[in-house]
């Protein structure tokens, strides 16, 4: 029998390697997050191939859900990634999120009580943002394997990153979005360490515009340009939504992760369901490494308060980001 039982899990750590190798092997997405200390690329971004979409990017919101161990399997902590619902708008989900619609009111309580561990554990499942771009990679810092066909890349960027990002639209000298064609900005990602932790604080734009080139035009006329909104993650159903409320009441309640319960809906990365039946799993286009970026974020970022995210509904002190864009469209008009 212990014969027996070490190549099964020998073949079950060789499936899940196969699973993983699936998910990585095409490069679509640029890991940045790979180069080392000091190390710096330059990204230029492209539109969302949605004309709908004002902005060159689409948030991807998610809850990260801990376990107390796989229930009858590892007893050491997991984490499910569920998403939250409130991207998708409240079109499709009136009644919004079932996750959120719990924490607001922890955090109503911790403000008018001063519980700060309430407080604490209200952010452990707040959700969490990541934003995703397309673009080129016009200087790489890292020395990649599988360079696409495609040379247009896939950016999933973490806030930090972001904000960086949004904060330089706004600066004076940036007439044009940072996506035109003809006068758009490059964008310099500079790789740091704070103690252990990667940062990208001291990333910015270029100070110059910069057309596109023929080579990066004629990319676009052959490939196209995604619609960014396509990776966003599968939009929950009436049982999901129920499974996402069932598996967030049994982590507050710190029981483990239940496989027979969940398995084919939403389960840790890596874990495969013992049935055969599609699931729902929301990886979506996240892969391991991307989410160890983000769970690596550095120390000092918290949960902005703020009526973009503020559970307690407090007053705006910051333009929106369609405010931004709107300046920067208007700059651009001043110079035609």
């Amino acid at each position: 029998m212990g014969t027996m039982s070490t190549l099964a899990a020998i073949r079950a750590r060789l499936a899940a390697a196969e699973v993983k190798n699936s998910q990585t092997s095409d490069g679509t997405v640029f890991a940045f997050w790979n180069m080392k200390n000091g190390g710096q690329s330059t990204l230029r971004f492209l539109p969302d191939g949605d004309p709908t979409n004002t902005f060159f990017w689409v948030e991807k919101q998610q809850i990260h859900l801990k376990f107390n161990g796989v229930k009858n399997g590892e007893q050491k902590e997991v984490k499910v990634y569920v998403p939250c619902v409130e991207m998708f708008g409240k079109e499709l989900y009136p009644q919004g999120c079932p996750i959120l619609s719990e924490v607001r009111s922890w955090y109503k309580v911790a403000e008018k009580t001063g519980d700060d561990a309430l407080k604490t554990q209200a952010n452990s499942y707040w959700k969490k943002p990541t934003f995703i771009m397309q673009g080129f990679v016009r200087e790489n810092g890292l020395t990649e394997d599988n360079t696409p066909e495609n040379p247009i890349r896939r950016f999933t960027l973490n806030k930090q990153l972001y904000n960086l990002v949004k904060s330089g639209l706004m600066d004076v000298e940036m007439v044009n979005i940072p996506s035109d064609y003809d006068h758009g900005t490059d964008f310099k990602i500079l790789s740091t360490m704070k103690g252990t932790y990667a940062d990208y604080g001291t990333s910015k734009y270029a100070r110059n515009e910069s057309a596109l080139t023929s080579v990066e035009r004629a990319a676009i006329e052959q490939y196209g340009l995604t619609n960014l909104s396509e990776f966003m993650g599968k939009k929950p159903d009436a049982k999901e939504l129920e499974i996402i409320k069932e598996m967030f009441e049994a982590s507050v309640d710190g029981e483990a992760y239940d496989r027979e319960r969940w398995g084919n809906y939403y389960r840790p990365i890596g874990l495969r369901s013992e049935e055969k039946t599609e699931t729902t799993s929301d990886s979506g286009d996240a892969t391991k490494k991307q989410i160890a970026e983000f769970e690596t974020k550095p120390k000092q970022e918290k949960i902005e308060v703020t009526t973009e995210t503020n559970p307690i509904d407090a007053p705006a002190q910051k333009a929106t980001t369609k405010e931004i864009m709107d300046i920067i469209r208007a700059r651009g008009k001043k110079t035609e």
